[in-house]
């Protein structure tokens, strides 16, 4: 069995999306697709799914009849009646049970969802509820988009050990770098309108693309000292002609013509110079800067940075924290992981004063400045600072703007910022209102970081971000000299971050997770 995607063309808005692509997928194969969002990555999965028509070029599949399953990225449902068990047994194959359907769903944590109508539930919740029947599905091929949202690490463990035991061959769009390691065996990266094709996993991939980084930075240099050479020699002769012309009386033909050869050899070697600066664009590397400097918090704090004690917290009469203490020191880096709805959020919204627990007390340290990032921005006291509060500038402000309002540095340091978490030039000088989500997400973690902040506080960071996104707030995390508190799913991202503790939360209990799973 094959799929074959042949010179593939879209456009929208006369911008290429994806120009004249071409891939083969064989049987077996297990194709992760990344990129930067924006890039086409989603549009390229209709194609294939048959969703989408392109402007040109076609996808082949042989057989003709293979079955294939899809997972959108954000599904939607025309029969707002239809319910969740409904919806997964139709047009399944007739060995399906329903002993199948409630352990897909289970596995999901969403089993007590199956008599609810589909339009009655979040986003998140119906994306696993696609998940699940491509599951069941049994398809030949799957096409999935993002399938890792909104699982937390238990169901995130349960897809990729079911995926390893299926003789599945398929695409799918993924920023968990874990996931990624564990399912595919092929990468394919899609950037302006272009793929590259790599063997192996994710970090095969990363191998392969740091060696080829390199060596772009090497032929950079050897290009630049090259169009150095050119140039210098293109002015030694410019030099000569001008003097040979000032020098040439009305009748010394000799001597103009040797100027004028002269002036032959200059513009060829003009139109090399213009050849090796063309070749030489789009290679130069990032400058690299410390990160360090722009991320310092302004004042010492206290040894203890915050303290809860015996907390006890209900909502709608369930028990979400039970006798629930805690302990930051100056300096740590704390990650909480656990099943979704197991009180992660909560335990952050009570120490950034969002919440008060029922009982128990919480104690914040002396100089304690608390940097918050929400999984959504919502309204904070002045215990913390989230979006609302450090965007002071509104709206209506480049993005560049508000980040020189943030903290005490100057233009150029703005811009290495903002360099540094991947915007370009021109998002720089963009209205933060017409920003995409996930840029305003980014602007909201480059503010916090660099805001002087010694206490930050991350409730899912990743979320919405691309890999690239990702390391950059890796290694901007990394740089971070404060004491750190983060709730993540991201396995990769906390192997990055290095947390000094992670603690599981796993609904009533708490206690000491030892070490991350390993990939």
């Amino acid at each position: 069995m094959d799929l074959i995607v042949d010179s593939i063309k879209k456009e929208y808005s006369g911008q290429i999306v994806l120009d004249n692509i071409s891939f083969t997928i064989k049987e077996g194969e297990r194709v992760g697709l990344i990129g930067q969002n924006g890039s086409g990555k989603t549009t390229l999965l209709k194609i294939i799914a048959g969703l989408e028509r392109p402007d040109a070029g076609k996808v082949m599949f042989f057989p003709s009849d293979t079955s294939i399953g899809i997972v959108p990225q954000v599904p939607e449902v025309l029969n707002s009646q239809t319910t969740v068990f409904e919806f997964l047994t139709s047009g399944l194959a007739a060995d399906t049970t329903a002993y199948d359907i409630a352990a897909a769903l289970n596995k999901l944590a969403i089993g007590d969802l199956s008599q609810s109508p589909m339009a009655h539930i979040s986003s998140g919740q119906r994306a696993k509820v696609f998940l699940a029947r491509a599951l069941v599905q049994k398809a030949n091929f799957l096409v999935m988009d993002e399938p890792t949202n909104h699982l937390d690490i238990k169901a995130l463990e349960w897809l990729e050990n079911y995926l390893s035991s299926l003789k599945f061959w398929g695409i799918f769009v993924s920023h968990d770098r874990w996931f990624l390691n564990k399912i595919t065996n092929k990468i394919i990266e899609l950037k302006q309108g272009n793929i590259a094709i790599y063997g192996g996993t994710y970090d095969d991939y990363k191998t392969q693309k740091e060696i080829a980084d390199e060596a772009n930075r090497r032929n950079y240099v050897v290009r630049q000292k090259r169009v150095k050479s050119i140039q210098n020699r293109v002015d030694s002769i410019l030099t000569g002609v001008c003097d040979l012309e000032k020098r040439t009386t009305g009748s010394d033909h000799y001597q103009r013509r040797k100027a004028a050869k002269a002036a032959k050899g200059a513009l060829a070697m003009v139109k090399k110079l213009e050849r090796e600066t063309a070749d030489s664009q789009g290679v130069k590397p990032e400058p690299d800067f410390k990160l360090s400097l722009l991320f310092k918090p302004k004042k010492e704090p206290s040894k203890t940075v915050v303290y809860l004690k015996n907390v006890f917290k209900t909502f709608a009469e369930r028990i979400v924290l039970n006798d629930f203490s805690l302990l930051i020191r100056s300096g740590e880096r704390v990650a909480l992981t656990g099943p979704n709805g197991s009180g992660k959020t909560t335990i952050l919204k009570i120490i950034c004063g969002e919440i008060a627990p029922e009982a128990g007390t919480v104690e914040i340290g002396n100089n304690v400045e608390i940097g918050y990032l929400p999984q959504e921005n919502q309204n904070t006291n002045d215990r913390s600072q989230n979006l609302d509060s450090i965007m002071t500038g509104g709206e209506n402000k480049t993005l560049i703007d508000n980040l020189l309002e943030t903290a005490s540095f100057d233009k150029t340091a703005a811009y290495k910022l903002g360099r540094k978490f991947l915007f370009s030039d021109a998002d720089l000088k963009t209205p933060v209102k017409d920003l995409s989500s996930g840029q305003k997400s980014k602007l909201q973690l480059a503010k916090i970081l660099a805001s002087g902040a010694n206490f930050i506080i991350l409730d899912e960071p990743t979320n919405h971000l691309d890999i690239p996104s990702r390391e950059a707030l890796e290694e901007a995390i990394a740089s971070y000299t404060g004491t750190l508190l983060v709730v993540s799913h991201d396995r990769y991202f906390l192997e990055r971050i290095k947390p000094n503790r992670v603690i599981t939360t796993d609904y009533l209990n708490f206690g000491p997770f030892p070490s991350l799973p390993p990939k």
